[in-house]
């Protein structure tokens, strides 16, 4: 999926960068609001 090109109206491309995101912080797909734990996750500095 993160070779399609920016932009792609299906959504691809973003899902596969947020999941992407996601493992490297060791979050679970199934967390509810992925982008509330990212966030946390970058501010307590747990971030790669």
């Amino acid at each position: 999926m993160l070779d399609e090109p920016y932009g792609n109206v299906s959504g691809r491309r973003k899902s596969a960068e947020l999941l992407k995101r996601m493992r490297q912080l060791d979050i679970s797909p199934w967390h509810p609001d992925p982008m509330a734990a990212i966030a946390g996750a970058e501010k307590r500095g747990t971030a790669i």
